[in-house]
């Protein structure tokens, strides 16, 4: 088994303009993503995956050790399946890769992925050779997307809570986390990263910041400097 580090990163974000070249901690977003992947033992391969040359450029221009995967346009629009893209990778991927090996994606929205979190979900998969999907998930608030909140199941994986009243119960639900790894196999099945069934690694809720509008990219300004590296 390989684990394959995916950093997607397509130009034509509406939120936000060029937002993956968004600076947080005096660090563009697709700079930290690579070093995520680039600095982890447990990552045999990083593949940085965007429509933009000026992108690919200056992803390789921060480190010559990563894979360039040329998205086409067709699947990088803000309705592109990113599973659509890890499969346009994976049909022609300088590589060879096996149904048993994981990829994992590696958001630059996400910017706050620590090596542990990476480490936690690759153990998953070395001891549950049968599992084929993980995720990172934090406690939820009153206040999170209902429609992203998991219970986790009596035999360890996630269930999707389809009961949203019992908000007395925070202690009990997750809501999805900023990182997420499937096995190749689960995907050429057509499945997708995120899902019920799922095995899981908590983490802090500080850590699942996922930016998505200017008013999140400012929240993961100021929260950075308090932020464990």
């Amino acid at each position: 088994m390989r684990v394959i580090g995916f950093v997607p990163a397509r130009s034509g974000s509406k939120s936000i303009k060029d937002k993956n070249l968004a600076l947080v901690g005096g660090e563009l977003l697709i700079n930290r993503a690579i070093k995520t992947g680039i600095n982890n033992s447990n990552i045999d391969y990083v593949v940085f995956s965007s429509d933009s040359q000026v992108y690919c450029d200056i992803a390789l221009e921060f480190s010559a050790d990563i894979l360039i995967h040329n998205r086409p346009p067709e699947l990088s629009s803000d309705r592109s399946r990113i599973e659509d893209a890890v499969k346009h990778f994976i049909e022609h991927s300088p590589i060879d890769i096996s149904d048993d090996d994981v990829m994992m994606l590696i958001e630059p929205t996400s910017p706050f992925i620590l090596q542990s979190h990476v480490d936690g979900l690759v153990d998953i998969f070395f001891k549950y050779p049968s599992i084929n999907a993980a995720q990172t998930v934090s406690k939820y608030f009153a206040t999170d997307n209902p429609d992203a909140r998991m219970v986790a199941s009596k035999d360890g994986y996630l269930k999707r809570m389809v009961e949203h009243r019992l908000k007395q119960d925070k202690s009990s639900y997750f809501k999805f986390g900023n990182l997420c790894a499937a096995r190749v196999g689960h995907l050429s099945e057509g499945n997708k990263f995120l899902g019920s069934g799922n095995a899981f690694l908590e983490i802090e809720k500080i850590y699942s910041v996922n930016i998505d509008s200017s008013l999140e990219l400012l929240i993961a300004q100021v929260l950075e400097p308090y932020v464990k590296k």
